[in-house]
């Protein structure tokens, strides 16, 4: 409400622009007062300042109307190289690659399960060979130890 209980008329107020006046055109925020445009290879707004000496220097701009247009018809191009068939070749031939590269992983795999399980059976091939020598071993050391005493024998009676 207004002054004496009046309600105030929104047209009045100052935060709204009347129909009739265009808004105003953004500004560079570094440099104030400056006309815009459209960096086309950071997609920002920059004024002339920053296009000659600033951190945009000798990228390529275009005005704000075209690229407003440019990017309202984006979509529709980007759906336009969508339904592409050409595209749908190449999906359908990245599909059979990645099936012929699954194929070769599989068979990969296979080869080092292999490979090791070949490894285990050697390794318990040889772990058994082991057992059995160490077996074998103590048995021919006590076979020797009773040859040294049967020698000692033998050479004892030898001087009787």
């Amino acid at each position: 409400r207004g002054r004496n209980g009046i309600f105030r008329t929104y047209s009045r107020s100052p935060g709204i622009v009347p129909e009739g006046q265009p808004p105003k055109a953004p500004s560079c925020p570094a440099h104030h007062r400056q006309p815009l445009n459209v960096c086309v290879q950071d997609c920002q707004l920059i004024c002339g300042v920053c296009l000659t000496v600033g951190q945009h220097q000798g990228h390529p701009i275009d005005d704000l109307q075209a690229a407003f247009i440019r990017e309202r018809q984006a979509p529709a191009h980007l759906l336009a190289r969508l339904s592409d068939p050409r595209r749908a070749e190449v999906c359908e031939l990245g599909e059979q690659d990645k099936a012929s590269c699954e194929g070769l992983v599989r068979q990969d795999r296979q080869a080092v399960e292999q490979y090791f399980q070949g490894i285990a059976r050697k390794k318990s091939f040889h772990g058994g060979l082991g057992h059995r020598k160490r077996g074998g071993v103590s048995g021919l050391r006590s076979t020797h130890w009773k040859l040294k005493e049967l020698q000692g024998v033998l050479h004892v009676s030898k001087l009787l």
